[in-house]
């Protein structure tokens, strides 16, 4: 096994995503052709094993693309990022928290909510500040509460870095620690390609393709210590693997005391390479075989309006995962091997003593293929497989499958149908896609899933029509969940107390009520056996986020409801009558108390607003009050608030009892 060595050459800075959100786009971008990713043509025979290495030949689950059942429609789906018209392929990308998602493409970072609601977009150039950062890779790792996201920058030696980032916490709207490292660590003129990224709970791994200019030199493997990590400081060692090609780390969703990283060995003999990763050594725990495939495929995506081919690229590893002693990987598999002529999305279970495999694959045809997968685990062992859908008689699409535990996959989804025909290569006579997506749990629930593809959008407008790719996400909840509550609202019904109520569901025992007083952390504040409960406990003058979810004895708890704020501020004059009902000062006072309230409750400085003891109620005083509450809101995930007079003049408009009222209902 490859002796380990220290990273050195570390530089550490600390970045605010705020400020970086408020800057304009990196000055230096412009229309950009990634690199190509090319697989190395590695003479990848099987070795003979030593005693304690393993091969296990396996009948594996073959499936084609019209089976009975169905994969569940999601819960809520919605536009990512659309193309800036920069850059080609896009690298999907995405990760899910408590209360983000979280968008990371060649071109542009992304904080959303998970209704949809874009918080900050900035450029990824401008985070990284880079002239050139490409492959951008995001995990969020649960059990610490924090995102990692890294890239690449440069091509060749000292210009060649790993750029890795880490959020202070779960909120990734906040401070980050940033890292820049030399990726040529031995100092050999070689430069990293398409990284990968997994953990465990003590070590963070990163895997990085080297290049000596076009040829594939090896792999580096750096194994970075996590509580380090998230100290502010890199403690990491490093393995070079001179006859290895892409074996990515897996992300542990439960505990396992290595990181597992999964190879595609040999394609022609079906073959998966395995090895496990500490800070004190790499080891090849053995192989597994299956179906044979091809390594490459190239232009083998058909579409709708256009006799031009998708590039489909190729067989490597796309994404792994570890849950309870199994590691799941998924990747595009060319067939029939030999003579590709479509491409299969082709994911794997592999137990961690490799005595028990499972291939699945969603077999194409001359009209039909499928490509860039990944793969997502939840607790119950149930799958979320997420990719691109590519079909002679339709668009470029994104796709889905659930499989349930010791099931077949259930037949593909769209949930995000091509919307036209898509040739875009800059000029290089490649019609580049991928290169590559990402599926995940939801860290609250570990049950459902997020799934983030890419599909072909409506051509730019005039007057310089070019066909365009755009991204989306899908939040899909398995069959096995309950049925999550509905329509839940909070009110405050006095200084110390709100009235929480929800729809009904079936199959339920009670429902878990949970509460939060800075729109990331929850804590359960009961069981209700009815719709409807009264927090008792609330504190006066303050703001709170509620959510609830359904518990059913013999199935998943369900995903939370919609959350809801309350703010415990009574207001003088509870009616105002629309439209003879004065206006007065406390009115307006009431509201900036009551605002700076749903404030804090974002996470958010106080609002300036002018005339801090009004003695005139103003125009400007009510504007103020609904810009700083709808900026809360959209911070905590809430959309936006409409108002009746949707322009309020200086001067000439007269303060009314219907402004001031609609701004209550807005905090209450």
């Amino acid at each position: 096994m490859p002796p380990k060595r220290a990273v050195s050459g570390v530089k550490h800075e600390v970045i605010d995503m705020r400020a970086l959100a408020a800057r304009p786009a990196h000055p230096q971008k412009t229309r950009t052709l990634r690199h190509e990713h090319e697989a190395p043509h590695l003479n990848h025979e099987v070795p003979p094993h030593p005693p304690h290495q393993q091969t296990r030949s396996i009948a594996a689950t073959s499936l084609e693309p019209t089976v009975n059942a169905v994969s569940p429609s999601p819960v809520r789906s919605f536009q990512a990022i659309a193309d800036d018209g920069t850059i080609i392929p896009p690298d999907t990308m995405g990760a899910a928290g408590p209360k983000h998602l979280m968008v990371t493409l060649n071109s542009q970072i992304r904080i959303m909510n998970k209704n949809g609601g874009a918080i900050s977009t900035t450029d990824l150039l401008t985070f990284w500040s880079s002239i050139d950062a490409f492959d951008p890779k995001l995990v969020y790792d649960a059990s610490a509460g924090r995102w990692i996201f890294i890239a690449l920058e440069g091509w060749y030696g000292p210009d060649s870095h790993l750029l890795m980032a880490v959020s202070r916490n779960s909120d990734p709207t906040g401070t980050w620690d940033k890292y820049v490292i030399p990726a040529d660590q031995d100092e050999t003129g070689v430069g990293a390609d398409f990284p990968s990224i997994g953990f465990n709970d003590s070590h963070v791994v990163v895997n990085m393709n080297m290049y000596d200019g076009d040829y594939f030199d090896s792999a580096t493997v750096m194994v970075f210590d996590k509580a380090a990590l998230y100290g502010g400081a890199v403690d990491s060692v490093y393995y070079v693997l001179p006859n290895d090609f892409n074996p990515t780390p897996a992300v542990s969703l439960t505990p396992s005391p290595k990181v597992y990283l999964v190879e595609s060995w040999n394609s022609d003999a079906g073959y998966l390479k395995l090895y496990t990763v500490d800070d004190t050594q790499l080891t090849s725990i053995g192989y597994v075989s299956g179906l044979p495939w091809q390594l490459e495929g190239g232009p083998l995506g058909p579409q709708l309006g256009s006799n031009v081919k998708i590039d489909l690229g190729d067989d490597r590893i796309i994404n792994a995962v570890y849950r309870d002693g199994s590691i799941y990987a998924a990747q595009t598999a060319f067939l029939p091997a030999g003579a590709p002529a479509y491409g299969a999305a082709q994911w794997w279970k592999i137990s961690n003593d490799l005595q028990n495999v499972t291939q699945y694959r969603f077999i194409g045809s001359n009209t039909v293929s499928f490509a860039y997968p990944s793969v997502a685990v939840n607790a119950k062992g149930e799958m979320l497989t997420g990719f691109s859908s590519f079909n002679a008689s339709s668009y470029a699409s994104a796709a889905y499958s659930f499989t349930a535990p010791g099931g077949t996959p259930s037949s593909p989804y769209i949930f995000k149908a091509g919307q036209a025909p898509y040739d875009k290569d800059f000029g290089a006579d490649d019609n580049r896609w991928g290169d590559y997506s990402a599926t995940v749990v939801d860290p609250v629930s570990d049950i459902d899933f997020w799934t983030i593809q890419e599909y072909a959008a409506t051509p730019s407008p005039e007057p310089y029509v070019e066909d365009q790719w755009a991204t989306w996400w899908a939040n899909v909840v398995p069959p096995s969940a309950a049925t999550a509550p509905a329509n839940l609202t909070a009110t405050a019904t006095s200084a110390s107390s709100v009235l929480v109520k929800w729809s009904g569901t079936g199959n339920t025992d009670h429902y878990e009520l949970a509460r939060s007083a800075d729109h990331i952390n929850y804590s359960t504040i009961a069981n209700a056996y009815a719709t409807h409960y009264t927090d008792a406990t609330a504190l006066p003058n303050t703001s709170y986020l509620y959510k609830a979810r359904a518990i059913a004895p013999s199935t998943a708890a369900s995903a939370y409801s919609n959350a809801d704020p309350a703010t415990t501020v009574i207001f003088t004059d509870a009616q105002l009558v629309v439209p003879v009902s004065i206006i007065r000062r406390t009115h307006v006072t009431e509201l900036r108390n009551a605002v700076g309230a749903y404030r804090v409750l974002a996470g958010l400085s106080a609002a300036p607003f002018t005339d801090n003891t009004p003695s005139l109620i103003k125009a400007v005083h009510l504007t103020e009050l609904r810009t700083a509450l709808n900026q809360a809101r959209v911070a905590i995930g809430l959309p936006a608030l409409t108002f009746t007079n949707a322009t309020l003049t200086p001067v000439v408009t007269p303060a009314r009892a219907v402004d001031v009222m609609e701004l209550r209902l807005g905090v209450q």
